[in-house]
């Protein structure tokens, strides 16, 4: 099944789960059968929540505040976003959500064992129809173990910085991950990238961006060889298949930081979606491993890609389906 034959209320992790095995031409992954997955390098944002020097110098993810009950902005850092909510914003309880919203995450409104990081004010639905009171807005399956977990998610725009209400722990994802059929083209997703975004007692899962009280069964970390067709043996995340074999990875938001499980010296949220180049700190990306020099990538198929942003670094490369060793020598 591809992302395209998604239809209305289907799940936006049914493609990391379902990864086809497929290789372009030119070796660009293809997502879901019917899309390219993001090996598409684009420098780590400056804006937002984070930027590389966060990441290379201590963790920071930017200043937050707590919701806005009532809708119409939302600030998570520092400025105004007269035009987000009431949906997706964040939230404890149903009471800091306006228009009737519950608050998913909040004692009542849970998605099995998953919970999104931070709270995400949402109505339930069955199609996109009963979302149609938010423009643009869609209806996702939130857990991907559960058809029934539909609820309306909010619209978003490539590239904009503080698109989401400026969530560190909401990512704007593409519709065709999404599987949705109105006229929106993205839409405002919960993504936990770190335990630390998530409540006590829970963890984040890199398989479904959400946190959870279950930890990953795997013990593979991220860029670690894997077999795509066998049970998750990723420790964060979900074994990505390039074909002829695997490497674990995990979806992430850009700007977030810290972002991959929490360890930017390993890797970053470097690869994005083909025709994404313009994604900003709030847009989805995969996590991709650091490295001197191809061996570092674990992977026959993939190449150490020298980054200018990372110049400096112990790392100063991203394992990538494109040419060109960042260094032929690990030792250096």
């Amino acid at each position: 099944m591809s992302c395209a034959d998604l239809g209305a209320g289907a799940s936006l992790h049914d493609c990391a789960r379902s990864l086809c095995v497929a290789l372009a031409s030119g070796l660009i992954l293809l997502f879901g059968c019917s899309g390219p997955l993001p090996t598409r390098y684009v420098a780590s944002s400056t804006g937002g929540n984070g930027n590389v020097a966060n990441a290379m110098g201590g963790h920071s993810s930017g200043g937050t505040s707590g919701p806005t009950a009532g809708g119409g902005s939302s600030s998570n850092d520092g400025g105004p976003l007269a035009n987000f909510g009431p949906l997706g914003l964040r939230c404890k309880t149903d009471g800091e959500c306006s228009d009737g919203l519950i608050c998913l995450g909040a004692a009542g409104h849970k998605l099995g064992i998953y919970v999104p990081a931070g709270g995400f004010c949402t109505e339930g639905c069955n199609g996109d129809s009963d979302c149609a009171s938010f423009d643009g807005a869609a209806c996702i399956q939130m857990n991907p173990n559960d058809e029934k977990s539909l609820y309306c998610a909010p619209p978003c725009t490539i590239g904009n910085d503080h698109a989401c209400g400026n969530r560190d722990d909401v990512a704007c994802w593409p519709s065709s991950a999404l599987g949705a059929v109105n006229t929106m083209s993205r839409a405002c997703v919960p993504t936990c990238n770190s335990d630390e975004q998530c409540p006590s007692g829970t963890t984040c899962d890199g398989e479904v961006n959400l946190c959870s009280t279950t930890p990953q069964s795997g013990d593979a970390n991220l860029g670690a060889n894997c077999n795509a067709q066998a049970t998750n043996p990723c420790k964060f995340g979900f074994c990505l298949d390039l074909g002829s074999s695997g490497v674990c990875s995990a979806f992430c938001r850009r700007g977030t930081f810290p972002q991959c499980g929490g360890d930017e010296e390993v890797a970053l949220c470097s690869w994005v979606p083909d025709g994404d180049d313009a994604a900003g700190a709030a847009d989805i990306g995969l996590c991709a491993l650091r490295c001197r020099c191809d061996a570092d990538c674990n992977d026959s198929t993939l190449r150490c890609e020298g980054r200018a942003d990372l110049v400096g670094s112990a790392y100063p490369g991203i394992c990538s389906a494109t040419s060109g060793p960042a260094d032929t020598n690990c030792s250096t």
